[in-house]
């Protein structure tokens, strides 16, 4: 059984933490080269101005600022987001395409 003794929060985290390290050894080099020469955009299903379009101008600031990644935020309104949707999933699977 599990012992709570033996097994604390502590050596948990740490056991958890050292494993990640030793499954991903390269995953910090390979991150600054994330979107290439390409664009990230995001597709919001709203007008320009409400809250979602709002938020997905917030995120691509911050992720320009902090990261220095070219973030383009796309307006695709109408049929209840599904046009939003169906333009994201048009896309390859390459992360460059996200929907907000």
């Amino acid at each position: 059984m599990f012992d709570h003794q033996i097994c604390s929060p502590a050596l948990l985290r740490g056991a958890l933490f050292s494993s990640l390290i030793l499954a991903f050894p390269f995953a910090a080099s390979s991150a600054d080269v994330f979107p290439g020469n390409n664009a990230i955009r995001v597709v919001v299903p709203t007008n320009p101005g409400p809250p979602p379009d709002a938020i997905g101008r917030i995120i691509a600031t911050e992720l320009f600022e902090s990261e220095g990644w070219r973030v383009v935020v796309e307006n695709r309104p109408g049929a209840l987001q599904s046009l939003a949707i169906a333009e994201v999933l048009k896309q390859p699977a390459d992360g460059l395409s996200i929907f907000r």
